[in-house]
């Protein structure tokens, strides 16, 4: 079976804002809306079961990025949790708690 490459399907300039826009969305809206936190978590548990599935399988990795992504992640999260609390206190201040 011929495996395909992990760069043709699967590049990081498809997966990695697909994942950091749910975050984003699910961190910002958390205290507006509850609901979307389950929405969110089944997302990311449904991704979680389909990449690892694929990267075990389907995908061969053609380069090793040595982590050089992960500072950026980690730093691209922490702005999404600072505009969710800055979402959080206008809330709270149009709703008047």
């Amino acid at each position: 079976r011929q495996r395909i490459s992990f760069l043709f399907i699967s590049s990081l300039n498809v997966q990695y804002p697909t994942q950091m826009l749910v975050i984003m969305i699910a961190f910002a809206y958390a205290y507006i809306s509850p609901v979307i936190l389950p929405v969110a978590a089944a997302y990311f548990l449904g991704a979680l079961i389909v990449y690892k599935k694929q990267v075990l399988y389907v995908y061969t990795a053609t380069y090793e990025g040595g982590g050089r992504l992960f500072p950026v992640a980690c730093d691209k999260t922490l702005v999404g949790l600072i505009i969710s609390q800055l979402t959080f206190i206008g809330y709270s201040l149009i709703r008047k708690g």
